[in-house]
């Protein structure tokens, strides 16, 4: 995808759908800056310690709606996960999902790409065994 397009967005479009968002939600968003911009645009507020992930051009909205869900359901359980910036998630401006996470300072030195599957492996073993704690979630949460 070309940089310019994250998300699916033109610049200008990705920056007004998150300035909107933004101020909806009560968040400083001057001095945004783009992470990552594949799939979905992912852009640092770090004035406000947020990271914003706003949906990829044509995502529904209830795929943020049950992500939300499903992580306020880990925050529960006590499951070790980015914590939701606090407040009404997602929020939604023209139709595009935007969801406010708490930003966590990344490491200096990331997981190695040939650790990552056992660490998603172990992920995988936890959240499975939380789910067969209580079979409906499977189909509530998910």
């Amino acid at each position: 995808m070309a940089p310019d397009t994250p998300g699916g967005f033109t610049g200008p479009e990705m920056r007004r759908i998150l300035e909107r968002a933004a101020r909806a939600a009560g968040i400083h968003h001057s001095g945004a800056r783009l992470l990552r911009g594949q799939t979905n645009a992912v852009v640092l507020l770090e004035a406000a310690g947020v990271v914003a992930k706003i949906a990829r051009k044509g995502s529904r909205t209830d795929d943020a709606v049950r992500t939300v869900a499903f992580v306020r359901w880990l925050t529960s359980v006590g499951f070790p996960t980015v914590p939701l910036h606090p407040g009404d998630q997602p929020v939604v401006v023209d139709g595009h999902a935007v969801t406010f996470w708490q930003y966590l300072p990344q490491p200096l030195h990331p997981v190695a790409a040939h650790h990552a599957p056992a660490t998603l492996e172990e992920v995988e073993r936890r959240v499975d065994g939380l789910l067969r704690g209580d079979p409906s979630l499977r189909w509530n949460i998910l």
